[in-house]
């Protein structure tokens, strides 16, 4: 057979061995343990730790871990070990082989999913918690609670009723126990204290079922993303006890590096084949965008697995392939997992993303919701994990380059009003970060000045505002080597340094004064002085926003409207002429 023949079947052999590996891996969101089992899909086995908290044994136990993060699929695993109604699924897995699976008790299983419980008012969370156990009623073909009962009261009916039914302990298991009450902080205009306190009260009577019932009870499993103070969950089950922070189930959920090693070694080779690189250099990409969550300080980090899962699965299609090859990694937890509340919560409350505190001594084991701590939230929504500094030093951090740009987008999104980057808003992106790279200063300000479009004044009251602004806009810009803010010199503080291949900037920005104040103070602080010696040309940019007279809070700022200002300075060329 000529060589080109021998080519053009190893190419078809490859491309057959990638649609089969591709087909293995589950669709983002699938977290059905039942369906992963009998379709012969990828499931990366967590059931030693599940053995490790029957065994302690545990009865009472919840778990905290970012949304999207596997916690769905690990209530599935337990749902089905509980029902025992498919113990050959559990053929070859951790519990299987260590003999410990003959020992879990046959139970009724309920599963309350409380993701889609509407939280915009009382009548709502009472009708949605109603349908939750009306729901699991039906699956244990129990009777129905009674017509218009209380939610409470239909809890309290279903487990009595599966009790007696099936003259067992029933186990409840509960999927993000808190999405109702997160959702809250995310509704635009905010819900009034008097709904909020109405919606928390019927939580709280709910969540009191599971401990009034305890005789009735064979194990309790909840999950969420915090521990919320007000939810009565914790103040009900003080014997509730809280893994989250526990080193030895740090990796329960999300994927440690052995697991990929193990459990994904096929998929790898197959991927970097099909990305063109090899597979050591494939999993180096793949650890320094996607891993690095610590839920402990000092624990292994952790990849979260719908981002993983996804992104493999794409690089596993050819043309795929060369698109991320083309254009970088893709964000996959943007689309999965972003905690939009978030955001919301942090445009209500004014919050400056570069104010955020890193100190792990601010987190807070509970959620405080009259007086949410930003950087809890931060932690444990998935943006903030525990991490190394270069000293050493123990300290929290993004987990990873596709989480911290999430974040930032997110937040810069929300403050603009839009969900999604428009076409107008890539545009500017573009323009300003060529602009800046070619250092035609006036043009980036210009595209900086028609980002700004629809942003209310009471949101710009601050002259730090328009910095803030400033940093998050270009810290999305990839091509830029290094963005920072408030950076530290002799005489000063510097609002904000960009660095590109071929240039530093100093910018200093001011509101209602004028560029040339500005200009002034890059001069008389010496911003510059630190670049010096670098072996690039170093500028300093002087920009002032000044503000229509007149104007008021609620007015939308309109770029054609105004005036701003920018002056421009060399403070440095190495290539004098």
């Amino acid at each position: 057979m000529p060589e080109n023949g021998h080519a053009t079947l190893r190419s078809r052999s490859r491309a057959s061995d990638a649609a089969a590996l591709s087909a293995s891996l589950p669709l983002s969101g699938t977290s059905d343990f039942v369906y992963l089992r009998t379709r012969g899909q990828a499931y990366v086995d967590k059931t030693s730790y599940i053995e490790r908290m029957l065994t302690e044994p545990l009865k009472y136990v919840f778990l905290a871990r970012p949304r999207r993060f596997g916690k769905s699929l690990l209530l599935s695993t337990l749902r089905c070990l509980y029902a025992r109604a498919h113990d050959d699924l559990f053929q070859g897995l951790d519990i299987q082989t260590s003999g410990f699976l003959e020992s879990v008790p046959r139970c009724p299983v309920l599963a309350l999913d409380m993701s889609d419980v509407a939280a915009n008012s009382v009548e709502n969370v009472n009708a949605d918690l109603r349908s939750v156990v009306e729901a699991q009623c039906l699956a244990l073909d129990l009777e129905p609670p009674p017509d218009r009962c209380t939610p409470w009261s239909a809890l309290n009916h279903a487990i009595q009723r599966a009790y007696f039914q099936y003259e067992r302990p029933v186990t409840v298991l509960v999927d993000e126990y808190d999405a109702p009450i997160t959702d809250m902080l995310g509704y635009e205009p905010p819900l009034a204290h008097k709904d909020k306190t109405q919606i928390l009260y019927s939580l709280r009577r709910f969540y009191r079922v599971l401990k009034r019932q305890d005789s009735c009870l064979e194990f309790v499993f909840v999950t969420g993303i915090s521990r919320v103070e007000g939810a009565g969950l914790f103040s009900s089950l003080n014997n509730l006890i809280d893994l989250s922070l526990a080193h030895d189930y740090g990796a329960l959920c999300g994927f440690t590096e052995e697991e990929i090693q193990r459990d994904f070694r096929a998929h790898i080779a197959c991927a970097a084949a099909t990305y063109g690189s090899s597979p050591d250099d494939l999993r180096a990409d793949l650890r320094y965008h996607y891993n690095g969550y610590r839920f402990t300080p000092g624990s292994e980090p952790v990849y979260n697995p719908v981002s993983y899962l996804s992104v493999l699965k794409q690089l596993l299609h050819p043309v795929r392939a060369q698109e991320i090859r083309a254009t970088g990694f893709p964000r996959a937890w943007v689309d999965a997992g972003m905690p939009y509340f978030l955001f919301q919560h942090m445009k209500a409350h004014q919050y400056d993303a570069r104010a955020i505190e890193k100190d792990p001594q601010r987190l807070q084991a509970r959620f405080d919701l009259a007086h949410p701590d930003l950087t809890s939230l931060m932690f444990q929504t998935g943006f903030l994990t525990y991490a190394r500094n270069e000293q050493g030093e123990t300290i929290l951090d993004y987990p990873n380059p596709e989480v911290e740009y999430a974040f930032k987008e997110g937040l810069l999104l929300t403050y603009l009003g839009q969900t999604a980057p428009s076409n107008k808003m890539h545009r500017l992106w573009r323009e300003m970060e060529e602009a800046l790279t070619q250092g035609a200063f006036k043009q980036a300000c210009s595209c900086f000045n028609r980002m700004l479009d629809g942003v209310t004044f009471h949101m710009l009251g601050h002259e730090s505002r328009y910095q803030g602004f400033f940093h998050m806009v270009c810290s999305l810009m990839p091509a830029l080597v290094r963005v920072e803010a408030e950076v530290p010199t002799r005489r000063g503080r510097s609002d904000v340094v960009i660095e590109t291949a071929d240039a530093f900037i100093a910018f200093e920005l001011k509101r209602n004064r004028s560029a040339q104040a500005a200009i002034q103070q890059i001069e008389k602080r010496d911003y510059g002085a630190k670049y010096a010696e670098q072996g690039k040309p170093v500028y300093g940019v002087g920009l002032n926003f000044r503000e229509p007279k007149g104007r008021k809070p609620g007015d939308a700022w309109d770029s054609a409207a105004q005036h701003w200002q920018m002056e421009q300075m060399v403070i440095y060329d190495p290539f004098p002429c």
